[in-house]
């Protein structure tokens, strides 16, 4: 029989993993190369450049955090209910 310990570390893991997903597929959904590297030589592009990195690496950071404390929340819940459920449970 497979010990809840290792269930434990399967679910998380798993929900790592679709979270880091999610993540990333919302934040590079519409990331297009131009918005790093300005074409027209009339406007300012370093300071576009710069701004646009910045709100990049802040919106992936951003994300991450949030995706991060979201999963950690659900791993908690989830692991409250398991412990519930096992103790609970009088044929395990």
């Amino acid at each position: 029989m497979v010990r809840k310990k290792t269930i434990y570390k399967v679910i998380k893991y798993v929900m790592i993993i679709i979270a880091y997903i999610i993540a990333f597929k919302t934040i590079f959904h519409d990331f297009k190369p131009e918005y790093l590297i300005s074409w027209n030589a009339f406007s300012n592009w370093w300071i576009d450049t710069y701004a646009g990195l910045f709100k990049m690496i802040l919106s992936i950071i951003l994300g991450i955090t949030l995706i991060w404390g979201i999963g950690w929340l659900l791993w908690k819940w989830l692991h409250a209910f398991f412990i519930f459920i096992f103790r609970h449970n009088p044929e395990s």
